[in-house]
This record gives structure tokens, C-alpha cells and sequence, in this order.
């Protein structure tokens, strides 16, 4: 898989718009392979979404092709990642995640078990209650929440080690 600049290394605000800006267009270039939305010509989709064509082939890297005078998503899924998520049947479950807004709350899932590990304070936890998480075959996991079931999963020693990525 190609690869991108991480968000979290992009250093100041101008850096991380530009870099949202690109992502936005390669959502609309996906939505636009699956036909939801029309084709646009490289510098006019720059131009819907404030952006420039460098800076696009620059965050984008090789995830998008040129042929002719559009771009072209190389691979089917975005930006894919492998998250381990913690399933409401108590698993560590290793699937792809696409949607940016699904790997976030996989990330705060993993910071609130942490705030419950280190803290004892549950109430990022209870946030999350109810939450479900689509991966990238369009399968929704269901977050682990429950409490009692995480302490005792602590202290077993069940999560030691697990991280999102």
C-alpha cells in the first residue's frame, strides 16, 4: 500500500488543512469511481476544494494515478488501516478501517480503556457506550463498554500490549 503522510506528523495548521483538503479530494475521486458523483477534470476538482494540484499529488502520494486529465484512485479503499478493535464479545479484532471519523473512535476506544487502566476513571468509556465501528467491507463492530467486563480484562492481563494500530 502506498504511502502517505501520517496526520499526526503534519507540523502546523496550514500543514494539516492542506492536508484534509486532499483527503477530501480523494473521497470525492472514490465516490466518484463508484459513480455517485461525476468525474472532474485534476485542476477543476482542485479548485472545488481550495486546493492546488501539487499539494493534492503531494498528501496523496500514489494512492491516485493521472490518466489524461483526471486523477485516478489506485487502490479501492482510501486510506486503509488495520485497527485492532475491542468487540462487545470481549475479542481483539484485526480488520481494515477507512472512514477517518470510525478510526477515530477506535483511537478514543483505546485511550478510554487506557484512562480506566491507569486512572480508574470510566467516564471517557461511558461516552462511547452504544458505539459501532464500520469497517472496510461494510461490517459494524460493536465497541466493548462494559465496565466490570474491561476491569476484570485488566486485571487478567488481557489487554496488555494492544494499541490500535
Amino acid at each position: 500500500m502506498p504511502r502517505r503522510p501520517s496526520f499526526a506528523s503534519l507540523k502546523t495548521a496550514a500543514e494539516r488543512a492542506a492536508y484534509q483538503r486532499a483527503a477530501n479530494v480523494d473521497t470525492y475521486l472514490r465516490q466518484a469511481a463508484r459513480g455517485k458523483v461525476p468525474m472532474l477534470p485534476r485542476h477543476e476538482l482542485a479548485r472545488k476544494f481550495q486546493t492546488t494540484t501539487t499539494t493534492v499529488e503531494k498528501y496523496l502520494g500514489s494512492a491516485v494515478r493521472r490518466e489524461g486529465a483526471f486523477w485516478v484512485p489506485q487502490e479501492p479503499g482510501g486510506f486503509v488501516k488495520m485497527m485492532n478493535l475491542l468487540v462487545d464479545s470481549g475479542e481483539v479484532v484485526r480488520v481494515p478501517v477507512s472512514n477517518f471519523g470510525d478510526r477515530s473512535l477506535v483511537a478514543k476506544h483505546h485511550a478510554a480503556i487506557s484512562a480506566l487502566s491507569e486512572h480508574g476513571d470510566p467516564r471517557p468509556l461511558r461516552r462511547l457506550r452504544r458505539v459501532t465501528v464500520q469497517d472496510a467491507t461494510g461490517t459494524r463492530w460493536r465497541l466493548l463498554t462494559d465496565e466490570a467486563r474491561l476491569r476484570q480484562m485488566i486485571r487478567r492481563g488481557d489487554l496488555q500490549g494492544v494499541q490500535p494500530y
